[in-house]
């Protein structure tokens, strides 16, 4: 079930809700109950799974976007 960021447009609240297939109910703004919201990119992590003592790889972050492995700037 994966989480999702909106941001009000009509107040500017941020918030985050669960997301289920079988919600069907609109999604409403906690602090003012509209309904005019933009659905925001969500930071995720994914995990690497566990290296060596000795391992050297290193996986460096974008400077454009902050994300590790990033397809659009190849790092």
């Amino acid at each position: 079930m994966p989480l999702y960021r909106y941001k009000c447009s009509r107040c500017g609240e941020e918030f985050v809700r669960l997301i289920r297939a079988q919600d069907k109910e609109e999604i409403r703004c906690d602090k003012c109950g509209s309904s005019d919201l933009e659905r925001l990119i969500s930071k995720f992590s994914i995990g690497r799974g566990k290296t060596g003592k000795n391992s050297s790889s290193r996986v460096s972050s974008c400077s454009t976007c902050s994300a590790r492995n990033c397809s659009s700037c190849g790092r």
